[in-house]
């Protein structure tokens, strides 16, 4: 194998070899990795791009904007982390996972992401809604709430109400999911929350009764009345 990149002779981490390390994915024409580079360097991790372990790692790294380490992220990211071979960031994963379950980290993980989604090339305030929705899947993998999938829910099946997600929103949604239980009966409109949440609330709370009334319909009963579970 190509020892310098691979990181088949071991070894403490160097400066030297995370600059040929980065040299070796860089663009030709920016000094960055870009996206052809980011493919070949996921390629070599044997990660799929779009998978929490790239999440994790660009948060590592501070990445700035998806698909793209500029070279101070990069090495600096290699620093932190303590590798300067493909397989010395492969045998990084597994602390880094573990590290991202931590309730701080988490939240610090929590919020980068939200950046991270950003095109700030563009300027952008806030996360399209279909980025936002494939964000929130990715960032909650390893510790899913239970109120995610109904949120998710909510957000894909009102399109033309939900054209975008502010960090506020975001943010707030990761305390949503720690205050207020899964039935939401402790939900109140009176607290500070997102007018988006209030919407939401009331729309699963509404889809639920349906689907309840749907399931007493259909169920053996006497006298009218749905034997109580």
């Amino acid at each position: 194998c190509d020892d310098a990149i691979l990181g088949c002779n071991g070894g403490e981490a160097s400066l030297q070899r995370i600059e040929q390390l980065f040299k070796h994915y860089k663009d030709e024409c920016d000094d960055a990795i870009l996206e052809d580079g980011m493919e070949k360097f996921c390629n070599d991790l044997q990660v799929d791009p779009t998978e929490f372990k790239v999440l994790v790692l660009a948060w590592k790294f501070q990445a700035a904007t998806m698909c793209k380490f500029t070279r101070t992220e990069f090495v600096e990211g290699c620093k932190a982390i303590q590798a300067d071979s493909i397989e010395g960031i492969r045998a990084r994963f597994s602390s880094i996972l573990n590290e991202a379950k931590s309730e701080e980290k988490f939240k610090d993980l929590y919020r980068f992401t939200f950046q991270f989604g950003l095109d700030c090339e563009e300027g952008q305030r806030s996360l399209h809604r279909e980025i936002a929705v494939a964000l929130w899947r990715l960032v909650f993998t390893q510790n899913v709430p239970p109120i995610l999938e109904p949120w998710l829910n909510f957000l894909t099946e009102n399109p033309s109400g939900i054209k975008g997600i502010s960090r506020d929103t975001w943010n707030m949604f990761l305390n949503f999911t720690q205050v207020i239980g899964p039935d939401l009966s402790n939900y109140s409109e009176d607290e500070a929350w997102p007018s988006l949440f209030d919407t939401f609330v009331e729309w699963e709370m509404e889809r639920r009764k349906k689907e309840e009334e749907a399931n007493c319909s259909t169920c053996p009963h006497t006298d009218g009345l749905c034997p109580s579970e």
